[in-house]
Formats: C-alpha cells, structure tokens, sequence
C-alpha cells in the first residue's frame, strides 16, 4: 500500500534537489564568466618567457579599435591576465617588461559572450650600445727629423744639472 503522504514528500524533496543542483551549476558558471555579461565577451591569458616560465608583472593592454579605449592590467604571480568585461569589436594587444622587447598582437576579435585565451611569448629585449671614438692628429711628427736640431757641449753645460751626466740628459 501506498501512503499519498510519502509520495507527496518525496516528490517536494526531488525537486528541491534538483533546485539546488541548479543553482550550484549557475554559480559555478557565473564565477567562470568572471564579469562577463550578455553583451560582452572575455580576453584572458598567460605570459611565458624565452623559455616557457610564467612571467608575473607584464603590463598587458588592450586597445579598441573600434571607440579607442584602452585598459591595462598587470600579470599575477603566476603570469595570468584577464579583462572580463570588453564590448563586442577589434582589439589590438600590447604587453610590456623591462628586460622583454615590447610584443603586440593586433586583430583580436571579441564576441559577445565568448571568452578569448591567449599566451603570450615574450623575447627578451636586445640591448645595443653605440661606441664613438674620435682621434686627434698625433702632436709629434714620427716619420721625419725635419724639426729636430742638433744640441753641442755648450747647451749642454748650461742645463742645470749637478753631476753633468749624459745619460741624464736622455731620460
């Protein structure tokens, strides 16, 4: 025999459950969206050094190709950015690091409730340096005696020296 009682209750209970698994579901989702809404899409992504090392600190910017606005974020410790909330359109990317050549990314396109990933590999950044060496003529002549002259004994009394010693004279 079947008790309505116990039916009724059971059946209260399945849908209770079945209300909690879907708002669970929803909540899962909207924290996956991050921001996003029905009118806008996502850009998220990782950066990665030389080597494929997450890199933190990279200041990343997007551009609206289509109203010219600009937003900039900086990579968590583990490389990560995102923008959550970017209107439908064309994007250009530029991501900057002291010591990383400066990357940019151009022709992204966001959907409306699309999220776009990224990564993005950084160079390292060539240094250069420029060295500029003048001369000037040197002020004595080598090839030539021309301008030498020819000193006697006599000059060579006058110099005030005590001992009078040629070798002297040479240094």
């Amino acid at each position: 025999m079947h008790n309505s009682s116990n039916d009724g209750c059971d059946l209260r209970r399945c849908d209770c459950s079945a209300l909690l698994v879907t708002l669970a579901i929803g909540v899962v989702f909207t924290g996956q969206a991050s921001g996003q809404t029905a009118s806008t899409g996502a850009l998220t992504g990782v950066t990665l050094d030389p080597s494929g090392a997450l890199q933190p600190g990279v200041v990343v910017s997007v551009f609206n190709q289509n109203t010219g606005e600009t937003q900039s974020v900086t990579s968590d410790g583990e490389g990560r950015f995102g923008f959550p909330s970017l209107a439908p359109g064309g994007y250009e990317l530029h991501a900057t690091k002291t010591g990383f050549a400066a990357l940019s990314h151009a022709g992204i396109n966001i959907s409306v409730t699309e999220t776009v990933r990224l990564e993005l590999d950084l160079r390292l950044a060539t240094i250069s340096h420029s060295v500029q060496v003048t001369s000037e003529p040197p002020m004595v002549q080598t090839d030539n005696s021309a301008l030498g002259r020819a000193v006697y004994g006599s000059a060579i009394s006058g110099l005030p020296m005590a001992t009078r010693n040629f070798a002297q004279i040479a240094v």
